[in-house]
């Protein structure tokens, strides 16, 4: 989910600094609501607690 609004993140965070942790996988929003690019990625600089990382590629359905 590349893209995120900033209700979405605040709420994010919210859950990750009251003690849950997060697993986000590749460009976990590095996007605004609207497919702007944002500057840092706000799931990572914010939070205090528990946040991790999945890197990987674009994924893609196979065809059939």
């Amino acid at each position: 989910i590349r893209r995120l609004g900033d209700a979405e993140i605040a709420a994010v965070q919210r859950h990750v600094d009251a003690g849950g942790a997060l697993v986000v996988a590749g460009a976990t929003g590095t996007m605004d609501a609207e497919g702007g690019k944002r500057e840092q990625d706000p799931l990572f600089t914010r939070s205090v607690g528990a946040v991790f990382c999945w890197q990987s590629n674009d994924w893609q359905p196979e065809t059939t």
